[in-house]
């Protein structure tokens, strides 16, 4: 035993200097911290991967799902009146009960209630059935695959690095959107009058002041309708505690820009050029959003801040998404006749914002890598889209 100890506390036996006390323990001592830190590190690690992996597939599965819904379950089927959440109504001002100012205490027997918040309040609870749906099927899908996770709803508590506690509102959310995107050739139809196909979907918009988008020149995918209809934009900025409204384009209004009109004469017939009237007013709310928790976070040139619930995703970041050139190299001739024989299509977007927590949460770990960054505010976003045959296009801007 004595041996044992002399070869684990001192100097090697090849070294001739006479033997250092203690000098193994203290190596130890000093590399142990390091090592504890690096297991729990690659714990950490493999929690958020093994998370973030499981939330992606969740969405896939939304999405997927989305993709055979027809019918009375059809995003076109959908009563709007369930579009917008609670919190979005009550922001907006629209009074739960009648006479009764929000916030007030609500007599027994209580009055009449505005239908928006009890088909909301269906909408969003997978063991009503008084009213389903296709965002409600889609989301009630999606916290089924989400096992062992949860939505995390209501407030946490974050440790400020002085001490303090605070409580933050978690941001899960589940946020979907339908997308009807029309292939279009913008340029002279006089040209392609030989292909009945790429004629029928070419249209100048570079000419026409009618025109409602700045769209590229050539072949390419355009958003001409967002579902829920009146939950496709937000357009009301906060400017210094004053909302204004920009004049964004709404997503069924790509033609004559601000003007609800819906059809246009061709060849003397009168045809729909837009899929719905557009809506020119204030709107809070992109995409159907499951708990109301996440807002996502926009500054405009100006400095004012956005006032909105839901989707990151704009439509001009949909269009860019589809306008990518892939494998295709922009300009070619190759690129040019790829695209231009790009179909019309739907397309469903779920995305999932979850708020990500330490397994462990070992306070000395905590402390360590918050020196280099916040631990508690930490989320997770992913999104996932698939094509949604129900919401397909078929506008037709000429014909032979």
């Amino acid at each position: 035993m004595l041996t044992i100890t002399k070869i684990l506390d001192g100097t090697p036996s090849h070294v001739k200097h006479s033997r250092q006390k203690g000098q193994s323990l203290l190596e130890m001592a000093l590399v142990t911290p390091l090592l504890f830190i690096m297991v729990i590190g690659i714990v950490e690690i493999g929690w958020f991967a093994n998370n973030y992996l499981t939330l992606l597939e969740v969405t896939r599965i939304g999405a997927r799902t989305g993709t055979v819904l027809v019918d009375a379950l059809s995003p076109l089927a959908w009563d709007d009146a369930a579009s917008l959440h609670r919190e979005v109504l009550l922001h907006m001002g629209v009074v739960e009960y009648e006479g009764i100012p929000n916030g007030d205490p609500v007599p027994d027997p209580a009055p009449a209630r505005d239908n928006r918040y009890d088909l909301g309040e269906w909408a969003r609870d997978c063991d009503d059935n008084r009213y389903t749906g296709f965002y409600k099927f889609i989301a009630c899908s999606m916290e089924d695959s989400l096992e062992p996770l949860t939505i995390k709803r209501d407030q946490y508590q974050v440790t400020e690095r002085d001490g303090t506690v605070v409580n933050e509102d978690y941001v899960d959310d589940i946020i979907i959107s339908t997308f009807s995107l029309q292939a279009v050739n913008n340029d002279n139809p006089a040209t392609w009058a030989g292909d009945p196909v790429i004629y029928s979907r070419t249209f100048n918009f570079e000419l026409d002041p009618d025109s409602a988008g700045d769209f590229p020149a050539g072949p390419s995918v355009i958003v001409v309708g967002r579902y829920p209809t009146n939950a496709n934009e937000c357009n009301m900025w906060d400017a210094g505690g004053i909302p204004i409204m920009h004049n964004d384009r709404d997503p069924f209004d790509f033609y004559n820009y601000g003007t609800q009109d819906r059809t246009r004469a061709i060849d003397g017939v009168v045809r729909d050029i837009e899929l719905e009237p557009a809506d020119n007013g204030p709107e809070y709310q992109r995409g159907f959003v499951w708990t109301g928790q996440y807002q996502p976070q926009e500054e405009a040139d100006d400095g004012s801040t956005l006032i909105c619930w839901g989707s990151n995703f704009t439509i001009e970041e949909v269009e860019d998404l589809m306008n990518t050139n892939n494998f295709i190299p922009d300009g070619s001739a190759d690129y040019e006749e790829r695209r231009q024989y790009l179909p019309s299509q739907g397309m469903v977007l779920v995305e999932m914002v979850w708020n990500h927590s330490l397994l462990i949460n070992f306070p000395f770990f905590d402390t360590f890598v918050r020196m280099f960054g916040d631990t508690q505010r930490v989320s997770i976003s992913v999104w996932a889209a698939f094509p949604a045959p129900t919401v397909e296009p078929n506008i037709v801007f000429d014909l032979n």
